[in-house]
Order: structure tokens, then sequence, then C-alpha cells
């Protein structure tokens, strides 16, 4: 039976991952979001530091969000960090602070669709729900050679239900993480190591030698590119730092003022004198660029020492805008990582590589 290769293949070869160790739904549900788009060894310190913060959902139902964000840092898709805690606070407020052992339930939770429910819902709770992620869909793709792509709905519909039949029932976490493990360490993207995998008498792509052609996917969208200029205003040993809007991209993250195309030295100077005051000195900053999904920034900075300012710390909206110290930008205001190197730059100056 494909469940029984699967599991022993996870009794010999499963990661020795934090989330592993107590299968909690709260763990299990904490890790399954951090793991969206990101590799589980960039997770494990995320994790790790996350639970020392919100060790429990009413922990998280009450997270301020600038300590969310900064614990978020660096994981990017910093929507699934605002959905953890609007999930954390319905589970409180509607479930009594457990989370609900049904896979429909889990469903209608926010930052929670089909594939984390499905994790949730076998690993915590040993329901037979697959869970269908980017390795479960390249693992059952090749095997039945499925030309629908997998990132449309009919491909991932007729994917489940294959699953849905093969998923052991006594140990349904173990098989859905078998898979994972398995796409993760042998059914790779490129180059799959077919010689090793548990499953390779039961794969057709490798009968018909065309893993390569699998899984299909639908034509990727051009993305779209855009030129900003990062300008690091210093005051007094301070930055001014200001927040996004609470909609749209990198939602109410902190950033340095960033002006929409490539501003010359003289652009700069003329935006200091209206808005701060004449600069004693600005510094010209190596580019750097940052890929998103949907679009790409091209970044160009500035480094500027000012003299004087025209508007003060105290008569600045709290929470918007704010001069900022060193320390505080790196212990307090959380930034993407888009310009994760322009802040360093800030704090270290030159010892800062861009």
């Amino acid at each position: 039976m494909i469940s029984e290769k699967l599991l022993n293949y996870y009794d010999r070869e499963k990661r020795d991952l934090p989330w592993r160790e107590s299968p909690t739904p709260y763990r299990v549900w904490i890790s399954e979001i951090m793991l969206q788009q990101t590799r589980a060894t960039a997770v494990i310190p995320y994790f790790q530091r996350f639970l020392e913060h919100f060790p429990t959902v009413f922990d998280l139902a009450e997270a301020h969000e600038d300590l969310l964000h900064k614990l978020w840092e660096g994981l990017g898709y910093y929507s699934r960090a605002k959905n953890l805690k609007k999930a954390a606070e319905k589970i409180v407020s509607e479930y009594g602070g457990e989370l609900p052992a049904s896979y429909e339930k889990l469903l209608s939770l926010p930052g929670i669709g089909p594939y984390t429910a499905g994790a949730i819902s076998s690993i915590a709770f040993q329901l037979p729900v697959p869970a269908i992620d980017g390795n479960l869909l390249r693992v059952y793709s090749r095997r039945f050679l499925i030309e629908e792509t997998i990132d449309s709905a009919k491909g991932k519909k007729k994917i489940f239900a294959l699953a849905e039949k093969e998923i052991s029932t006594k140990r349904p976490g173990d098989f859905n993480q078998a898979l994972m493990d398995l796409g993760n360490n042998v059914c790779l993207p490129k180059n799959p190591k077919c010689s090793i995998c548990p499953l390779k008498e039961d794969c057709l792509a490798l009968e018909k030698n065309c893993q390569e052609e699998f899984p299909k996917r639908k034509e990727k969208i051009k993305k779209t590119d855009e030129k900003w200029t990062v300008l690091l205003l210093e005051y007094d040993g301070e930055f001014f730092i200001e927040k996004r809007p609470s909609k749209g991209l990198l939602a109410n993250l902190w950033q340095f003022p960033m002006i929409q195309g490539h501003l010359k030295l003289e652009d700069v100077e003329k935006f200091c004198q209206e808005n701060f005051y004449i600069p004693k000195n600005i510094e010209t900053l190596p580019s750097s660029s940052h890929v998103f999904s949907h679009k790409v920034w091209d970044l160009i900075g500035y480094k500027i020492s000012l003299e004087r300012v025209l508007v003060l710390e105290e008569e600045i909206p709290f929470g918007e805008k704010t001069w900022a110290k060193k320390k505080d930008l790196e212990e307090v205001y959380a930034f993407s990582s888009a310009l994760t190197k322009y802040r360093e730059e800030a704090i270290y100056g030159m010892d800062s590589k861009l």
C-alpha cells in the first residue's frame, strides 16, 4: 500500500523539526502559517521566538501589532501575521481558546485555507484530510501524470481526491508530513532523486521518463518594475521613519521615506529643504532590489545628515511618523526585508554591506 510505503519512509527519514516534538493544535497552526512560502530551516528560529512571546492563543489574541510584526520581520508576506491575530481573536471569542477540531470550521478562520486546514486537521486532530501543499501536488502530478495545472482549482481538486483515497486513517498527519518530506528531499522540482524514492514503483512519470515535464503550471505573469528612492534622514543621531498604510503591500510596516522614481542629487536636496531643512551632507548609497510576487523594487538611496529640522518628534502623530534611535531601528520597529539593507546602513554605517 502507498500509505505503508510512505509511513515507513517517514519513520526512517523524517526531519527533526521543533513543531513536530509536541504537535498541539496551536503549535501546528503557527508552524504551518510560517511555513507558507518559507523553507523549514528558516522558520525554526522564528517559530521558537514567536512561542516564547505568545505561548498560547490568548497571548496571541492580545498581541501588540508592532511586536507581532517585529517577531515576523524577515519572514515576508506580513498579512499572515495580521491574520494570525485575527484568527486568534476569533478562536478566543467563539471557541473558548481552542482551535476547532473540524476541517470546515478551521477553514472559516482568517488566513486558513484548504492546505493549512488539512495540515491542522490531520497532524493535530488525526483526521484523514489531505494537506495539499506544493510538495504533495508535485508528487501526485508525477505519479498520475496530471495534465491539469497544479495552480488551478481543477488540478488541486483532482489531486485532493486522489490523496483522499490513499491517506492513512490511522496516521493521517504522518502521511501528510511524509509527502512533505518526500517532496522536500526526494521528489525535487528539478533533478528528482527517483532512485531512492519509496514510491518509484508507483510513479508513471518515472516509468515514462518524463519527470521534468510535471507538474504542469499556468504561465507566469510578468512582474512589473518600480523605481524608488530611499531617504535615510538623520538628525542628532536619530532617523526619520514612517509607517506604511494599514492596507496594501507591506501594510503597517515601518520604512524610511520612499519617493517613486530615481531622484538626482539636486532633487533630494530640494526635497529636504521643502520638508525638513537644508542638509549639511548627502551621501549616495549603493543600489538594491527586492522581488515581490508581482513586482520588483529597483531601489537607490541617500543618507542625509540634517543640521536642523522643521518638524520635531513631539509634533508628529504617534504611530505614523517618528524619529528613531539606532537601537530602536534594530529592536523595536519592524521593516520589510526590502529595506533591511538600508536599515543596516543607518545602524552600522559603512560597516554594513548593501
